[in-house]
């Protein structure tokens, strides 16, 4: 895709999570950790122009440890041993780590987002209170993961003031940051699947007024498609990519819950910030995401859109990107909202 720049006159969108830093990197590298890809780590590199607006510069895989299995076999004084490639190679860095008890919760205190675990064995972070009094977003995972996490940090890589975050966060500050909530005006429902859990977050005025994280994702719909055709999950992904099935009688009972959800969080919003919610996007798999849209609009007479936010992101004139990266570009959505989140501008407290 060619680069393109946000609308004359445009303020930058903020992203999700901020975090307090007094002076903000304008040169980050995002990483996600824990995705097990094959082709290695997913990885973006940001760059905030003198205007404020953020542009990629280079996207790729990286040869980082990426399973969790590994990182958390890892000495817990072990530094990371591996360098960036060029393209990579930001003054800052920020990771994502996606990982079953990598988590982030909207609650009141760290205290009530942690009750059903072990406060002492985890590494918790919460943001500022929003505007109105919403709610904070606590982050949290268990202190040994986080400890070797850290230890991955590329050399040479100044931290940032939000240096490791969860991944399901992060894909929220991926849209948070992208030209797709700008042009909805910043307020808008976000419906992001994900390998195991999907969450919805829904936009006020560029912020996030609400959020969701719920224990169904593309594993889920997959598997509800399968088992009826009796085939496996990879025969029923071929199938709904290629719009050979009628996913709607398999995948309705499934995702209805999660669409009555969304609709909720929209009276929500209405009677807390008097604001109307017209807009909804779905993002995710390719084999999924149009036909969770699909019948969502079947199901509750709304309009929703399929997006991927990193696939509509400015770049940079001459950015390094995979040859497919318009194909392959939600792989890298938690990569983009780690980078832009350790750019936020705004201080948190």
């Amino acid at each position: 895709m060619p680069p393109t720049d946000p609308p004359k006159g445009e303020k930058p969108q903020k992203a999700a999570g901020k975090a307090k830093h007094k002076v903000p990197p304008a040169d980050v590298v995002g990483i996600e950790v824990g995705a097990g890809f094959s082709e290695g780590a997913p990885a973006v590199r940001l760059r905030r122009s003198p205007e404020g607006f953020l542009r990629i510069v280079a996207a790729g895989f990286v040869p980082v440890v990426s399973d969790i299995e590994s990182i958390l076999a890892m000495p817990a004084d072990m530094r990371g041993p591996w360098s960036l490639p060029p393209a990579f190679r930001a003054p800052a860095a920020a990771l994502a780590v996606t990982a079953p008890d990598a988590l982030v919760r909207q609650s009141d205190s760290v205290e009530d987002a942690t009750a059903d675990f072990d406060a002492s064995t985890l590494r918790t972070k919460a943001s500022a209170t929003g505007k109105k009094g919403s709610l904070p977003f606590v982050a949290f995972m268990p202190e040994e993961l986080a400890r070797r996490v850290a230890r991955l940090l590329p050399e040479g890589r100044k931290p940032t003031a939000v240096s490791i975050q969860v991944s399901p966060l992060a894909r929220v500050n991926a849209f948070a940051a992208s030209p797709t909530l700008s042009a909805a005006g910043g307020t808008a429902v976000l419906v992001q699947i994900a390998s195991n859990t999907t969450t919805i977050a829904l936009f006020a005025k560029g912020a996030v007024a609400l959020y969701r994280e719920l224990s169904v994702g593309e594993e889920d719909s997959l598997h509800a498609v399968a088992g009826p055709m009796n085939v496996d999950n990879a025969t029923a992904k071929e199938l709904l990519e290629g719009g050979l099935v009628d996913p709607a009688p398999f995948l309705g009972p499934l995702v209805m819950p999660i669409f009555r959800q969304a609709e909720l969080s929209t009276d929500w919003v209405l009677r807390r910030n008097g604001l109307v919610v017209e807009k909804f996007f779905v993002a995710g798999p390719p084999a999924l995401a149009p036909h969770w849209a699909a019948i969502f609009r079947d199901q509750t007479g709304r309009e929703a859109t399929t997006c991927e936010p990193v696939s509509n992101f400015p770049q940079e004139e001459g950015a390094s990107l995979p040859p497919d990266f318009d194909k392959v570009s939600g792989r890298f959505a938690a990569a983009i909202g780690a980078a832009a989140a350790a750019m936020q501008e705004e201080d948190a407290e």
